[in-house]
């Protein structure tokens, strides 16, 4: 997509444009989609849980926002053509995932085969059938979701081997797209709460360890998002966005005590 910022570098309006959001029916993805609507685009809400994903549509409906739910199974390349086939696309964001918290020793292939179908194959395999539709309206941009785990080593090791692989992945595709006029990101969220892990017992230590003191709120991955799906992001392709309030930074080392 060509830029139309004319001089104006906080072009963030996203009005007539439509964006696909995978893994939209909670979560991340379900306030990355609200994130998208404020800012004007029209959205295709994407997911297997879909009366979650009705209900999310619906209820942006009633707040005035073009939304519809798509049944979508991101590892099943017929599923992402029925839905892109013929519309227009000028967004897309590469959300759904899945996690295992388990190691090397103890997750067993079946486990990591999947990961992989979900993580990895789901993100490829929406980059290729989102390509030929934003080529269709001019370019577009498309954001994929990974993680800080995807910044160093971590004990899942599954899982963010999989998240290294969207990082690849994401830097991979922004070549290869660019002069079709359309920009790749990627986002690494750290600490974030949703229904998933809300009211979890460890979330108190695990926000103990981040510099920032907190865990983040979806709402700021959805501000992220719509910055590097707008114009004002015109400039800005192949690059990873860490979200961790500071997390993978380095060591917090407590003050010592004072005399």
């Amino acid at each position: 997509m060509t830029s139309s910022l004319n001089g104006q570098l906080d072009s963030r309006s996203l009005s007539g444009r439509c964006a696909l959001v995978t893994g939209a029916a909670g979560g991340l993805g379900l306030a990355i989609a609200q994130g998208l609507a404020n800012a004007g685009a029209k959205l295709i809400l994407a997911d297997l849980r879909e009366r979650e994903g009705i209900a999310a549509a619906e209820e942006l409906c009633r707040s005035g926002v073009k939304a519809e739910f798509a049944h979508l199974d991101v590892t099943r390349p017929e599923d992402w053509a029925t839905i892109l086939s013929d519309r227009p696309l000028h967004i897309l964001v590469n959300c759904a995932g899945i996690v295992d918290r388990r190691g090397i020793l103890d997750c067993d292939m079946e486990s990591w085969r999947q990961l992989f179908a979900v993580n990895v194959d789901g993100s490829f395999l929406g980059i290729r059938a989102a390509a030929p539709a934003m080529r269709r309206t001019g370019g577009g941009s498309i954001v994929n979701v990974a993680s800080a785990a995807a910044m160093g080593g971590h004990s899942f090791s599954a899982y963010a081997s999989t998240k290294w692989a969207v990082r690849g992945l994401g830097r991979s595709a922004a070549l290869e797209l660019a002069p079709l006029g359309i920009r790749v990101n990627t986002i690494c969220p750290g600490l974030f709460v949703t229904d998933i892990n809300r009211g979890q017992p460890y979330l108190a230590a695990l926000a103990a360890q981040v510099p920032l003191s907190r865990a983040g709120d979806p709402r700021e991955i959805a501000e992220l998002t719509c910055y590097l799906a707008s114009d004002a992001a015109a400039y800005v392709t192949g690059q990873e966005f860490v979200i961790d309030g500071g997390l993978t930074t380095g060591w917090k080392v407590p003050n010592p005590p004072t005399k």
